[in-house]
């Protein structure tokens, strides 16, 4: 089974729904990829941690803190679903 993980892993990508099974650094959620490196120590685990629950927004001000302007472009164009929606491991075609 982990052989054929690792082959279809370039595939698969978490679709954001609350935000709150994706790690940020760890987990595919961006289309460039897992964004890796160390995290600065105050910056949040989670994708739930830069979603604005009562407005169903994405925090700008904090994703400008801890990430580039294209990186933070990417984020905020993805859109959010209601609070209630769990995130999902989705399929994705190249």
């Amino acid at each position: 089974m982990l052989l054929g993980r690792d082959s279809i892993s370039d595939n698969i990508l978490w679709s954001v729904g609350d935000g709150t099974s994706i790690k940020i650094r760890k987990d595919r959620w961006l289309q460039k990829g897992v964004i890796g490196g160390p995290a600065p120590q105050d910056e949040p685990e989670l994708v739930a941690d830069f979603i604005i629950p009562e407005q169903n927004t994405w925090n700008g001000s904090l994703l400008c803190q801890s990430f580039d302007k294209q990186t933070v472009e990417e984020i905020v164009s993805i859109p959010l679903r209601t609070q209630f929606t769990k995130d999902r491991v989705i399929w994705q075609r190249k």
